[in-house]
Protein backbone atom coordinates (compact mmCIF):
# COMPACT_ATOMS: atom_id res chain seq x y z
CA UNK A 1 0.00 0.00 0.00
CA UNK A 2 2.83 2.38 0.81
CA UNK A 3 4.30 1.84 -2.65
CA UNK A 4 0.95 2.58 -4.26
CA UNK A 5 0.51 5.73 -2.17
CA UNK A 6 4.05 6.71 -3.21
CA UNK A 7 3.13 6.68 -6.89
CA UNK A 8 2.04 10.29 -6.40
CA UNK A 9 5.17 12.46 -5.90
CA UNK A 10 3.53 14.65 -3.23
CA UNK A 11 2.43 11.62 -1.22
CA UNK A 12 5.79 9.91 -1.81
CA UNK A 13 7.45 12.64 0.27
CA UNK A 14 4.95 12.03 3.08
CA UNK A 15 5.53 8.26 2.95
CA UNK A 16 9.30 8.77 3.13
CA UNK A 17 9.10 11.21 6.05
CA UNK A 18 6.66 8.94 7.90
CA UNK A 19 9.05 6.00 7.42
CA UNK A 20 11.98 8.05 8.67
CA UNK A 21 9.95 9.02 11.75
CA UNK A 22 9.00 5.41 12.50
CA UNK A 23 12.63 4.35 12.04
CA UNK A 24 13.72 6.95 14.63
CA UNK A 25 10.93 5.95 17.03
CA UNK A 26 11.51 2.21 16.72
CA UNK A 27 13.93 1.90 19.66
CA UNK A 28 12.14 4.21 22.06
CA UNK A 29 8.74 2.71 21.17
CA UNK A 30 9.83 -0.94 21.17
CA UNK A 31 6.92 -1.89 23.42
CA UNK A 32 4.53 -0.77 20.67
CA UNK A 33 6.73 -1.55 17.66
CA UNK A 34 8.45 -4.82 18.66
CA UNK A 35 9.05 -6.24 15.17
CA UNK A 36 9.20 -5.39 11.47
CA UNK A 37 5.53 -6.24 10.90
CA UNK A 38 4.44 -3.69 13.49
CA UNK A 39 6.98 -1.20 12.15
CA UNK A 40 5.37 -1.48 8.72
CA UNK A 41 1.90 -1.01 10.23
CA UNK A 42 3.15 2.04 12.14
CA UNK A 43 4.61 3.45 8.91
CA UNK A 44 1.24 3.11 7.16
CA UNK A 45 -0.59 4.51 10.20
CA UNK A 46 1.66 7.57 10.42
CA UNK A 47 1.30 8.15 6.68
CA UNK A 48 -2.49 8.10 6.96
CA UNK A 49 -2.43 10.24 10.10
CA UNK A 50 -0.54 12.93 8.17
CA UNK A 51 -2.73 12.66 5.09
CA UNK A 52 -6.02 12.60 6.98
CA UNK A 53 -5.58 14.08 10.47
CA UNK A 54 -9.24 15.04 10.71
CA UNK A 55 -10.60 11.58 10.05
CA UNK A 56 -11.48 8.96 12.61
CA UNK A 57 -9.36 5.82 12.24
CA UNK A 58 -12.36 3.66 11.43
CA UNK A 59 -12.85 5.74 8.29
CA UNK A 60 -9.45 4.93 6.79
CA UNK A 61 -11.04 2.35 4.59
CA UNK A 62 -12.24 5.30 2.48
CA UNK A 63 -8.69 5.70 1.18
CA UNK A 64 -8.45 2.01 0.43
CA UNK A 65 -11.71 2.14 -1.49
CA UNK A 66 -10.80 5.39 -3.30
CA UNK A 67 -7.58 4.08 -4.86
CA UNK A 68 -7.85 3.00 -8.47
CA UNK A 69 -6.09 -0.27 -7.76
CA UNK A 70 -6.59 -1.48 -11.33
CA UNK A 71 -4.44 1.45 -12.58
CA UNK A 72 -1.51 0.79 -10.24
CA UNK A 73 1.63 -0.37 -12.01
CA UNK A 74 3.09 -1.60 -8.71
CA UNK A 75 0.11 -3.85 -8.02
CA UNK A 76 -0.02 -5.06 -11.61
CA UNK A 77 3.60 -6.20 -11.30
CA UNK A 78 2.92 -7.87 -7.93
CA UNK A 79 -0.07 -9.80 -9.26
CA UNK A 80 1.84 -10.71 -12.39
CA UNK A 81 4.41 -12.40 -10.15
CA UNK A 82 1.60 -14.34 -8.44
CA UNK A 83 0.21 -15.43 -11.80
CA UNK A 84 3.58 -16.99 -12.62
CA UNK A 85 3.27 -19.22 -9.57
Amino acid sequence: MLEVISEDPYDAAIVKSAGDFVDRMHKSASRYIPNNRMKLKAHLGVTWAVQYPEKVFSLMDEQIKSVSWEKSEVLRNCFHQLEKL
